[in-house]
């Protein structure tokens, strides 16, 4: 499922339809560098967010790099204006850089689908130049939390999560990221926590177009691990979960920043 999610480009479009660039460039970027600074984004994605860091000062140097071949080629597309901004294929776990290359190193959704977070983090703080950031944005609790509780939709839960996370999806990476970054050589870290998810009641018709698109995204590798019959009753009970009033799902973002050593 993590691997799929990644390669279908409706994810990439999906979540990009999600985040404000200009207000996430403005909130955990610009305040972090000054003039001529080199800013590398890993799991770029369609590079929203990169495009708008690039916009906002041509003496920034901005590199994205994404795992995807094709999302690479997307991205370069809507990079290939900005002279300031270019796209990579490559892997998190094995990045193309030398030691102590960017003074700005940032992932965002990323973490829960490499399977090695610790070693991805760890390739981000390499690459940064000492006395540079690497800030870490990640969820907690995708998918889990819901209430009222339902013992068919807790049954499946059990049985599928074991096997997505075997395949590299970690639900509660979220957590996991200020420990890891300490481990890392980060200091001086910095964490903020807020909902993402956050549904008090039946969930209006926006949100409910984007959850049906982001599990018929994970359908064909929900139907490896269910079955059909058993994943079509999933997605109902879920589905049938966020329109009911008395219901609430909800996850946390993580934000972890810190200072890689002089």
């Amino acid at each position: 499922m993590a691997n799929y999610l990644m390669e279908d480009p409706r994810e990439a479009s999906r979540l990009a339809e999600k985040v404000d660039p200009e207000d996430w460039a403005r909130t955990y970027v610009l305040p972090n560098v000054g003039k001529n600074a080199s800013i590398l984004s890993v799991g770029c994605g369609p590079a929203t967010i990169e495009c708008q860091v690039a916009k906002a000062d041509a003496s920034f140097t901005v590199t994205g790099v994404d795992a995807s071949a094709a999302r690479c080629v997307a991205a370069n597309e809507t990079v290939r204006l900005l002279a300031n901004g270019k796209i990579v294929h490559a892997d998190a776990l094995k990045l193309p850089f030398p030691r102590h290359s960017f003074d700005f190193v940032y992932s965002r959704f990323l973490l829960q689908y490499v399977g090695q977070a610790y070693e991805a983090i760890s390739e981000m703080v390499r690459v940064c130049k000492p006395g540079g950031r690497v800030l870490l944005q990640d969820l907690d609790g995708q998918l889990l939390w819901n209430f009222p509780e339902s013992q068919e939709l807790s049954q499946m839960m059990a049985a599928l999560l074991p096997v997505l996370e075997r395949r590299g999806f970690d639900p509660h990476v979220g957590r996991k990221l200020y420990t890891y970054a300490h481990r890392a050589g980060l200091m001086n870290l910095n964490v903020r926590i807020a909902p993402y998810h956050a549904i008090f009641g039946a969930a209006d018709e926006q949100t409910l177009a984007r959850w049906r698109l982001k599990l018929d995204i994970a359908r064909p590798k929900l139907e490896e691990i269910l079955g059909a019959d058993q994943t079509e009753r999933l997605l109902d009970i879920f589905i049938s979960h966020l329109e009911d009033p008395e219901s609430i799902t909800y996850s946390v973002e993580f934000t972890v920043m810190g200072m890689k050593p002089l």
